[in-house]
């Protein structure tokens, strides 16, 4: 199983999803159509881009969705080194 496979089995796609999100990776790889469409980047943003790409089933759509709705930061890391701190001193 690839990579991607087993990431989406895990957010609970069983193996007809993972083989049509599959199926439109190498669409959007191909730029086969819905994933030729243009982007236009002074307006567009990948989240409109991808909003805006519409397939059948939109396994790939939902996924690139969620995976741009990651927001990153470092409050954990803080978190643990103001513990640190705390414990052993600055």
């Amino acid at each position: 199983m690839t990579k991607i496979g087993k990431i989406v089995q895990n957010l609970g796609y069983n193996k007809n999803k993972c083989t049509e999100l599959l199926s439109q990776i190498r669409r959007y790889k191909l730029q086969k159509h819905p994933y030729n469409l243009s982007y236009v980047s002074d307006n567009d943003t990948p989240l409109i881009w991808w909003n805006t790409c519409y397939d059948t089933k939109n396994y790939l759509q939902n996924f690139a969705i969620r995976i741009f709705s990651i927001v990153s930061n470092s409050a954990n890391c803080e978190r643990i080194f103001s513990t640190l701190g705390w414990m052993f001193g600055k």
